[in-house]
């Protein structure tokens, strides 16, 4: 590398101190060239391989996890709509034993309706109330509570 950057022949001869103090200066170059090769040497394998392995698992992990909640979001839906269809079957057979509980009250109270009338009546509104009390215990599975009246 000295005699790379060595003058031309026709120039004056350098002097010794000169060629020293070159070098001095390209052997400093050198060393700091290698110690900065080295240094990338270490950074690439201790921090950049660590970094990528690293980068990758949460690549990978971020696929699974988005995998994860739209799997989810799915059966979050589902759920909803089994509770909005059982919800729907619940209030319906709940009015229909309030009316019949109704219809049943206002013959129990009239005095000129048969007795026969007034049984078929009270075995409607038990009918109805067991229904009540099935689509209850159906919308209870479902969501897991009292549902709200």
């Amino acid at each position: 590398l000295v005699k790379q950057f060595t003058p031309p022949g026709d120039a004056e001869p350098p002097s010794s101190s000169f060629k020293a103090a070159w070098s001095a200066l390209v052997a400093g170059v050198e060393e700091t060239a290698a110690a900065r090769e080295d240094a990338a040497a270490v950074i690439i394998s201790e921090v950049c391989q660590p970094l990528r392995t690293l980068i990758k698992e949460k690549t990978a992990e971020r696929a699974e996890r988005l995998k994860e909640i739209a799997q989810l979001h799915g059966d979050l839906a589902k759920h909803a709509a089994t509770f909005e269809k059982c919800r729907k079957v619940y209030d319906k057979v709940e009015k229909d034993a309030l009316a019949a509980k109704a219809a049943f009250d206002k013959l129990d109270a009239s005095d000129a309706s048969s007795r026969k009338k007034v049984e078929t009546e009270r075995r409607e509104y038990a009918a109805k109330a067991q229904g009540r009390e099935e689509a209850e215990r159906q919308l209870r599975e479902v969501c897991g509570g009292r549902p709200k009246r």
